[in-house]
């Protein structure tokens, strides 16, 4: 039994891109179901961004059906101008709105249209529900919840957390992202007395997303900049790590 199990081949999992060239290629092709993702960094650094990416890219791009929660920090307006900023090639600024180009714009009237037709619901503050969306049967299906403090049920709660494993587990994809200083968390000294010596310690996975979590993607960027995504997939240290540049007039990092 055990010779049948080693000589055996696993199946190909079925994955598609998330518009980050880079990062495909260190996941093994990119995004694919059954995964809880989460997306942390510091205040800034892109996580709302990056999320709306991957919603955009998830909805629009591979007609997968989408609910997005936003952060209760944005504007509806900022949320909107995100998506539209994609499809239209001009920056989203805090309170302001892309306008939807003429219908001369060749170059951007299929996008436009295709983030009208795409099934991404959209939902700004309050709550969330893991059960929420009205998929097609057999569609694939992506959760993504930004910035969930404040929310209600709060993500941070071991129920919540386990209701969108499960969600995970049952075959959809589910994205979160959590504030850097509630995912990770520095390592103590082996001994008292080294401590003074050492200027850094390594960070692991706290416990409880290390627990949930098949994916833990690390952003690290100044607003409007050049940044870097580290992934993680065990609780004592990073997988590896890409770089990536922000494109303002597209909302977007590449890599």
């Amino acid at each position: 039994m055990l010779r049948d199990l080693l000589d055996s081949e696993p199946e190909p999992r079925a994955t598609w891109s998330t518009g980050i060239g880079a990062l495909d290629v260190l996941l093994g092709g990119g995004f694919s179901r059954g995964r809880l993702w989460v997306v942390t960094g510091a205040p800034s650094s892109g996580k709302s961004t990056l999320l709306t990416q991957f919603a955009y890219e998830l909805g629009v791009h591979h007609g997968w059906a989408v609910d997005y929660f936003s952060s209760s920090a944005d504007h509806p307006d900022l949320t909107r101008a995100r998506f539209l900023s994609r499809a239209v090639r001009r920056a989203a600024a805090p309170g302001s709105l892309v306008v939807v180009p003429r219908d001369g714009d060749e170059r951007a009237a299929p996008e436009v249209e295709a983030l009208r037709s795409a099934r991404i619901s959209v939902s700004t503050g309050g709550g969330f529900c893991v059960e929420s969306l009205d998929a097609t049967e057999g569609q694939n299906r992506c959760l993504i919840v930004d910035d969930p403090e404040g929310k209600h049920p709060p993500v941070l709660d071991s129920t919540a957390r386990q209701a969108l494993r499960g969600a995970a587990s049952a075959g959809d994809l589910v994205i979160v992202s959590v504030p850097r200083s509630l995912c990770l968390e520095h390592m103590p000294p082996p001994h008292p007395s080294e401590a003074p010596k050492m200027t850094s310690r390594p960070e692991r996975l706290r416990e409880e997303w290390a627990a949930v979590a098949d994916l833990v993607v690390e952003i690290s960027a100044a607003p409007l900049a050049s940044g870097h995504l580290t992934v993680w997939q065990n609780r004592w240290g990073p997988l590896a790590g890409v770089d990536v540049t922000y494109e303002p007039h597209r909302s977007r990092f590449v890599g």
